[in-house]
């Protein structure tokens, strides 16, 4: 019987000039999945914000 492998995740510290949609190209991910995982509810970041990854 084969292990779940554990979802991949990495975390990422929002930089002045950081956007959701730029993180979404960086780590191949949906701007959707990274406001999912993150329960965001707008598109704004803020610097020094920690982010999960998905």
């Amino acid at each position: 019987m084969m292990e779940k492998q554990p979802k991949k995740q990495e975390l990422h510290v929002v930089k002045k000039g950081d956007s959701l949609s730029g993180l979404s190209l960086k780590y191949k991910t949906t701007i959707e999945k990274i406001k999912a995982e993150n329960n965001l509810e707008s598109d704004t970041i803020f610097i020094d914000q920690t982010l999960i990854i998905p």
